[in-house]
């Protein structure tokens, strides 16, 4: 819709039309010294909009309206898009994303890293900075023009790796005793914890297992290719302790009113739910350096020590690269002793 004005022996014209990929009304206007030039000019832009040719509408747009279309079309095709959709809303509060994207700097940017890295950890950045690259990236996909080159080039801060301790057999004892007697909203908490140590399982996988990927009679269990985080299937063999842990799952196995059967799920509980009860029985423990994450790192240092090579603990865990599964696997000092006793050197 144009709306024409004469102002000062000049015809003022303004466009204005609604921009559905950002959910909002966009004015362009501009003044030219003819009447037909004006209507001309609108005639052209109007056309060029609705042949989605035309860039001179977004050249206002800020990056958190971009962040919303990512949000909107992007976030929701993947794995992890409940938790990246709780960061991009996170991120639309930030100062520097409501400025237009063409008077944004390196400047911007740098200061938002300095003052976000006084609040998180270097490694919770880098994550959140991998989003916002990817919602520059899909910029030109959307017909705004953006200098991918400051996000490109914005030093990062480096990242030491954590040293993960080994969960001693008492420390393994408090949590499940805890989980059992705190009376948790997630009362599936302790087999979660079974699963985890007895699978090195992802919290992911677990809390989207189905039951009929779960094959009890030949003790298997199958993780589909669209759960897995490298994309391909896997089928790891059940231990007695993850035997016993689906069999007490499947006796409690809960009537799921939304499709008038038992529940699909072996966890009937999202990611982010056993996440929270975690945090409060890490708590009541005693015991806050335990992430659930080191579950996957302690299982897979079990499996190493009970003899199994990097290959077959890679069919298991899931793993796209050895490099990466060498960093899991943790072998107690204790148990090592022992063997290199036997080469000399060692009392």
């Amino acid at each position: 819709m144009a709306h024409l004005r004469k102002r000062n022996n000049r015809w003022l014209i303004t466009c204005r039309f609604y921009q559905q990929s950002v959910d909002k009304w966009v004015s362009k206007s501009k003044t030219f010294d003819s009447k037909v030039e004006a209507l001309l000019w609108a005639e052209t832009f109007e056309l060029e909009v609705k042949l989605g040719e035309s860039k001179h509408h977004l050249t206002k747009e800020s990056f958190a309206d971009l962040a919303r279309v990512y949000r909107k079309e992007v976030t929701p095709m993947k794995k992890g898009g409940y938790n990246e959709q709780h960061i991009i809303n996170r991120l639309l509060t930030e100062p520097w994303a409501n400025i237009r994207i063409s008077q944004l700097t390196s400047g911007h940017l740098a200061e938002f890293r300095d003052q976000r890295l006084k609040k998180v950890r270097p490694s919770t950045f880098k994550r959140e900075w991998g989003i916002i690259r990817a919602i520059a990236k899909f910029a030109p996909s959307q017909g705004i023009d953006i200098n991918i080159t400051i996000f490109e080039t914005l030093k990062l801060p480096k990242i030491y790796e954590r040293i993960v301790e080994r969960i001693t057999p008492a420390q393994e004892e408090r949590l499940l005793e805890v989980a059992r007697l705190a009376g948790s909203r997630v009362r599936y908490l302790p087999h979660f914890i079974d699963l985890a140590l007895a699978t090195a399982m992802r919290r992911g996988e677990i809390c989207s297992l189905e039951w009929d990927e779960v094959d009890m009679e030949n003790r298997r269990i199958h993780i589909r290719a669209s759960k897995a985080k490298s994309g391909k299937p896997r089928t790891i063999p059940m231990t007695d302790r993850a035997f016993q842990a689906l069999s007490e799952l499947l006796s409690i196995r809960k009537f799921d009113r939304k499709v008038r059967g038992p529940h699909p799920y072996v966890i009937p509980a999202t990611g982010n739910a056993v996440r929270l009860a975690f945090g409060r029985i890490r708590k009541l423990a005693g015991l806050d350096h335990i992430r659930i994450h080191d579950f996957r790192h302690e299982a897979i240092s079990r499996f190493h020590e009970a003899g199994l090579t990097l290959v077959e603990i890679q069919s298991i865990s899931g793993h796209a690269e050895l490099e990466m599964l060498a960093r899991y696997s943790h072998a107690s000092t204790d148990n090592l002793l022992p063997k290199i006793a036997k080469i000399g050197g060692v009392k």
